[in-house]
């Protein structure tokens, strides 16, 4: 999401919405290297297997953040995720019918070119993480136990992007898993070049690229699973302070996955945390209650001007103008 209020951004619920100090070690600073058998019944030969088994799920909904190299536990799967994705897309549509810029409109087109570019970008450097041949289970296991998990890409893979552009009042953009791209016309009014159309849409593709919805979904269910043994308002109170804190790492995350996919599509990075500025006095100006779920646009913008977050940005981007594989 962007500086914006989510509830702000269209008059229908986001599929984040609905999975309402990390730390790594990397070769540059990274800010996120943060009615059944009863058991009794079972046979003895069967613990092994249904051990092995339990410890193999585990490992394999262990996901690693593409960029960040962050590990959380995800719940949902991919399928999972992309119906949920596709529903509320086609909610969307069904929402703004007869309020939808056709695919030729010239903001469409030019949204639809810069959204190419930048998942062009992303699946090259998504081929890049994967590793040469076909991790075993035990290497898996090693490979986590050092904290050398390759990156969980495979949500990614044979996505179909869409692109709609809604006529809406308020500044507006969003990304539903499965590749699906919505954006306000109004946003062309406040920020019209393309540099600030692509810093928002890497940020939007970014939480679609670190799985933050089906992220915030695990961690809640986790606390939801408290509600029995606590007074609902507490737990309520507690669900929702949490997901605000959830949120606001996401955020970051996201800027920092956004910024390292806007120099690999091309776009100066040194620019991006301007954008981010500019975002944040237009929710100033606007009154929009972001604070809750959003860090400001001037701690947003610090974060990414960090000396070492840019020096990698920069390696990247001057690589791809060289017209080097990076």
């Amino acid at each position: 999401m962007m500086l914006y209020h989510r509830s702000k951004k269209l008059p229908l619920s986001a599929f984040s919405s609905i999975f309402s100090n990390v730390k790594i070690k990397n070769k540059f600073h990274n800010p996120f290297i943060s009615e059944s058998t009863r058991f009794y019944s079972v046979e003895p030969e069967e613990i092994p297997s249904g051990f092995i088994a339990g410890l193999k799920w585990k490992f394999e909904k262990h996901e690693t953040v593409p960029f960040t190299n962050r590990t959380r536990f995800i719940l949902p799967t991919i399928s999972f995720e992309r119906n949920r994705g596709q529903e509320e897309f086609e909610e969307i549509k069904k929402g703004f019918e007869g309020r939808t810029l056709d695919s030729t409109h010239p903001d469409c087109v030019r949204v639809s070119t810069i959204v190419d570019k930048i998942i062009d970008a992303l699946n090259k450097e998504v081929k890049k993480m994967r590793p040469a041949e076909e991790i075993t289970f035990l290497r898996r296991i090693w490979l986590r136990l050092i904290r050398r998990s390759p990156p969980s890409t495979a949500h990614l893979d044979g996505l179909n992007w869409e692109v709609l552009v809604v006529r809406y009042p308020d500044v507006a953009c969003d990304c539903y898993p499965g590749g699906k791209f919505v954006m306000s016309n109004a946003f062309f009014e406040h920020f019209g070049n393309d540099f600030e159309i692509a810093t928002c849409i890497t940020h939007e593709i970014a939480h679609i690229v670190a799985q933050h919805g089906a992220e915030r979904f695990t961690k809640t269910l986790s606390i939801m699973a408290l509600q029995s043994l606590l007074n609902q308002s507490v737990i309520t109170y507690f669900i929702k302070a949490f997901q605000e804190r959830i949120t606001r790492r996401h955020e970051m995350e996201a800027d920092y996955i956004g910024l390292l996919l806007m120099a690999s599509a091309g776009y100066d990075p040194r620019m991006v945390p301007k954008v981010y500025e500019k975002m944040g006095k237009f929710d100033e100006a606007k009154s929009v209650p972001t604070s809750a779920t959003h860090p400001s646009g001037a701690k947003r913008a610090k974060a990414l001007a960090q000396p070492k977050i840019m020096e990698e940005a920069l390696i990247i981007y001057k690589n791809v103008k060289a017209g080097f594989v990076v």
